[in-house]
């Protein structure tokens, strides 16, 4: 997956920028979601009170919107991603991020046409030279 910068991802960014004061790293614009990326520590300020600042974007976007912090510690990195919704373990082997999990839970982590699983290799390729595998 290539990551392409465009004036609608830009002024996604700045969007979310301006009303929270987070620093967003990046956005990807799916087709059905908001996939923005913000630095270390800056999670709730993106988020706002009650969710409001992702409800808004949400909103004004016609999208799900999904706030996930980056961290230094890719393990830590695919949970904020993953979430903690559902049951599963994650490990570092070598290059890759190995994640397993039942069969109910595999389909919800790897996403309709392994949307999800796709934009979460690409995310690891490029912020941590990693690839992801889902058992």
């Amino acid at each position: 997956m290539t990551l392409l910068i465009t004036n609608d991802t830009l002024a996604l960014v700045s969007a979310l920028e301006k009303i929270s004061n987070a620093r967003v790293i990046e956005c990807i614009d799916s087709e059905k979601e908001l996939i923005y990326i913000v630095q270390e520590g800056d999670a709730r300020l993106a988020i706002g009170k009650n969710g409001e600042n992702a409800k808004r974007l949400s909103r004004d976007a016609g999208k799900n919107v999904q706030i996930v912090e980056i961290s230094e510690d890719p393990v830590k990195f695919v949970k904020n991603y993953i979430g903690n919704r559902m049951d599963y373990s994650v490990e570092l082997k070598e290059s890759s991020i190995i994640i397993t999990t039942d069969d109910y839970n595999k389909g919800r982590i790897i996403g309709k046409g392994g949307t999800k699983v796709k934009i979460l290799g690409s995310l690891l390729k490029r912020h941590y030279n990693l690839q992801v595998k889902v058992n």
